[in-house]
């Protein structure tokens, strides 16, 4: 599908619909990849966070530009502050990798010789519970991405960065996880966490039925793009079992309480 087609993005929404009462509105929003930089100035976003290590479309907005040929994390241009920072990182990709049964492991080699993505053979494997799961998946990036999570983090706690749009590929994944850790700090409740999370599953969907989700074929799966309530569910219950909540993991990943009440206090609503 041509650019000019498609909309400004999928699975976009404010953040505060999860819980008007424990979230400001219009300071932060969520989304797939965008397709049309006209969604910043929409919304009067001021701060863009993508939390994948390369970006489609860059060619077509010169702060993305900017950013690709200067190769950092955050650039300034056209009033819109950008950082990049990288969730699956190298020690999350070994980690899936080690979990990988070896059935999973010769397809991996396959793919050295056919020429053929690794990336398409790890969507797969990452999805389905019988070799890895979300649930897992999305352990694995809290664990071993943590310095990343961290960073993420620490956009939200300086109020000059607001409006903030955050995102990833899908929406789903990277972005459901930052949407649950950002709901836990603000005391939203689980419930309307998990329900969230499930909406882009639902979005995902629909884009895909009406042919406004122009990604590879692999990552256009329904078992990719599914949203199955339990699997941030079971994100949460892990949280406050290993860390005791929310809190418990920020202080892990070096998070201060500063910052943390910093967060709250952007994110809430003025009482």
């Amino acid at each position: 599908m041509p650019l000019s087609e498609l909309p400004l993005a999928i699975n976009f929404r404010d953040v505060a619909e999860l819980e008007p009462k424990k979230l400001k509105s219009g300071i932060l929003f969520r989304s797939s990849e965008m397709f049309k930089f006209e969604l910043l100035t929409e919304y009067g976003i001021k701060t863009l966070l993508d939390m994948r290590k390369s970006t489609p479309y860059a060619e077509n907005h010169s702060v993305y530009l900017a950013l690709d040929a200067d190769d950092k994390s955050v650039q300034e241009n056209d009033a819109i502050r950008i950082f990049r920072y990288d969730m699956i990182k190298t020690a999350v990709k070994w980690a899936l990798v080690v979990r990988m049964p070896r059935r999973v492991w010769w397809s991996l080699l396959k793919c050295l010789y056919t020429g053929r993505s690794p990336q398409v053979v790890m969507a797969f494997a990452v999805c389905d519970p019988e070799v890895l799961g979300f649930k897992e998946f999305y352990k694995i990036l809290l664990e071993k991405a943590g310095d990343v999570i961290a960073k993420v983090l620490r956009v939200f706690a300086d109020p000059s960065n607001f409006p903030v749009l955050f995102h990833c590929t899908h929406g789903k994944d990277r972005t459901g996880i930052v949407c649950c850790l950002l709901g836990l700090i603000a005391g939203v409740h689980h419930e309307a966490i998990c329900q969230d999370y499930v909406q882009s599953g639902m979005q995902l969907k629909a884009a895909k039925m009406m042919y406004q989700l122009p990604l590879e074929d692999h990552l256009m799966d329904e078992r990719v793009i599914s949203a199955p309530y339990d699997a941030v569910g079971e994100l949460i219950r892990y949280i406050q079992s290993k860390y005791g909540g929310i809190e418990g993991y920020a202080k892990s990943i070096g998070i201060t309480d500063e910052e943390l009440h910093a967060i709250r206090i952007n994110l809430r609503p003025t009482p």
